[in-house]
Parts: C-alpha cells; structure tokens; sequence
C-alpha cells in the first residue's frame, strides 16, 4: 500500500495549497492563520475518530513459558 499513502500525501498537498491560495486571495494572508489552526484542529478531530484501534497479541500465561535452566 505504499502508493496509496504516496498519493494521500499528494492529495493533501494539493487540497492544502489550494485552501491557502484561495483563502489569500478572498481575504489575505492575515487570515491565514486561523485557517491554519481550523485545519490542524479538524485533523486532530478525526485522528481521534473510533474505527482506528490497534489489536496486540496477548502475551502468553506465564504457567505455559517453558524455561530451560
């Protein structure tokens, strides 16, 4: 999946240099800024979405480990 994550990132570059460019060119670069915080609070939003959860492998009983001593 490696070109999947390289085209994600492409895709983000683009869509966030076109809501710079558009957001300079409708109200300047003095907003910039807040639309900068808007976009990293949005991202941290639905970063913490459910749906995104990690499983680990359970650590076998320590009665089954077989130690050779």
């Amino acid at each position: 999946m490696p070109a999947l994550s390289s085209s994600a990132v492409y895709l983000g570059t683009s869509l966030g240099a076109g809501l710079g460019g558009w957001v300079i060119g409708s109200s300047g670069p003095g907003a910039l800024p807040i639309i900068a915080a808007a976009c990293v609070l949005t991202a941290a939003a639905l970063f913490g979405l459910p749906g995104r959860h990690t499983t680990r492998m359970h650590e076998p009983n320590a009665e089954n480990r077989h130690v050779n001593v």
